[in-house]
């Protein structure tokens, strides 16, 4: 039971019962696979997806059904698999074979499917429900309308100010970034958040575990948006040097920089961090004429994007 009610519940925060169901499910694999398995027996690399999710009620009581694929790797494989890649990249990847990597990694990998019923009456009876598609995709839903809540990729939350009417969104799907584009104008100029998964982007940067330095990281995405705003017949104008910084995501990359257009000039501040297999990237954007309207509201968005 997802209980919204407990005595332990902080009140002062918005309570969100799927981001709870979510946590558990996590949280009972691990017990599952690793905590009460015998040493030699126990598993790594663990991760699940959403196969479906359906609400049913009694009449009386609601309940959330949910149905996940489990990807898992037995201890050993993981350590040689990930022993693996590391000896590759500290080799530059000189003559490594990703493509072989990748099959190991597909044909060592263990998958099943699991369910989990949770009782969600306690906040889906105050109007809450399981997150729903948005505009027919997946890749973006909204958790709850009342507290602005977005889930992408079933990875990050996104949160607004509910002071602000619902944002409008521009699904996001390219091999660069798929996810969701939240704005609040049907305007050019119109501030706007973006979150999306750019595990594909080979320009994105590897945060986690990274060999490369922070001052190398911070030239090559100083150096990559230069040449992509030129292209665009755009210019970087400004730039804060990239740090390092622990936000809700977890150990984040930082940065800010302005972009000079024809149109006038532009503040973008990003979060990058990785979650599992995924390459989160967060930008809120907005223009130098909008910015005493907009920095509280996309700004503050920024700031509260979570793991989910």
């Amino acid at each position: 039971m997802v209980d919204r009610h407990h005595p332990k519940i902080d009140t002062s925060i918005p309570f969100n019962g799927v981001e709870i169901e979510h946590k558990f499910v996590l949280a009972r694999l691990c017990e599952e696979l690793i905590v009460h398995r015998d040493v030699g027996e126990k598993c790594a690399g663990i991760n699940w997806k959403l196969l479906g999710q359906q609400l049913v009620s009694d009449g009386l009581r609601h309940y959330d059904h949910l149905r996940v694929e489990v990807t898992a790797f037995a201890e050993k494989d993981w350590l040689a698999l990930k022993d693996e890649f590391e000896a590759a990249r500290l080799a530059e990847f000189q003559d490594f074979d990703l493509e072989t990597h990748l099959r190991k990694r597909e044909r060592l990998a263990q998958r099943f499917e699991q369910e989990y019923w949770f009782d969600v009456t306690s906040f889906y009876a105050r109007g809450e429900r399981p997150p729903q598609a948005v505009l027919g995709s997946s890749k973006v839903k909204l958790v709850s309308e009342s507290q602005r809540l977005f889930l992408v990729r079933d990875a990050v939350y996104v949160q607004f100010d509910v002071a602000r009417g619902m944002p409008l969104l521009q699904l996001l799907d390219d091999v660069g970034a798929r996810g969701g584009l939240l704005y609040f104008e049907q305007a050019d100029d119109s501030p706007y958040l973006l979150v999306a998964d750019g595990t594909e982007d080979a320009t994105e940067p590897d945060i986690e575990g990274a060999d490369e330095s922070l001052d190398a990281i911070d030239q090559r995405l100083r150096a990559g948006l230069a040449a992509q705003y030129e292209h665009e017949g755009n210019a970087l104008a400004g730039w804060r040097p990239t740090v390092f910084a622990q936000t809700r995501l977890g150990r984040t990359l930082v940065n800010q920089y302005s972009v000079r257009t024809n149109a006038g000039e532009w503040i973008y501040k990003t979060l990058r961090a990785k979650l599992a297999d995924i390459k989160v990237v967060a930008i809120a954007a907005l223009p130098t004429t909008k910015v005493d309207d907009w920095q509280s509201v996309v700004v503050d968005a920024l700031s509260r994007v979570s793991a989910a």
